[in-house]
This record gives structure tokens, sequence and C-alpha cells, in this order.
């Protein structure tokens, strides 16, 4: 009889380990899934805060630019 309980306990645990890994490699794909979409989201709020960044720049310097030419021509009349 405690041959059949050390069995049942030996097999008891090789399906918890068994169980338990693949809980794990479902857990680690879940999560590394999450953190490439997380990557992939951030990447895309850089780009877009680059591309706005940029364009308010080349905004201000063109601004700049005209400002400049105009007071050379009211000053050259």
């Amino acid at each position: 009889m405690c041959q059949e309980l050390n069995e049942s306990v030996s097999r008891s645990r090789t399906v918890v380990e068994e169980v338990d890994g693949r809980l794990h490699d479902e857990y680690q794909n879940k999560l590394c899934d999450a953190l490439k979409k997380m990557r992939e989201e951030m990447d895309e709020k850089l780009r877009q805060n680059n591309d706005e960044t940029e364009a308010f720049y080349e905004r201000k310097v063109a601004s700049f630019l005209f400002f400049i030419i105009y007071f050379q021509v009211l000053t050259f009349d």
C-alpha cells in the first residue's frame, strides 16, 4: 500500500509539473506579446512626437525667415 501511495504521489507531482510548465510557457508568451505591442505603440508615439516637433520648428523657422525678409524690404524702401 505504501508503494501505491508513493506511485500516486509521484504521478500527481508529474502532472502538476507538466501543468506548471505549460502555464509558465503560456504566461511567458503572453508577456512577450504584450511587451512587443507596447514597444510598437511607443515607437509609433515617438514617431508622431518627432514629426510634430519637426513641423513646429519648421514653421517657426519659416516665420522667422519671412520676418527677416519683410524687415529687409522695409529698410530698403
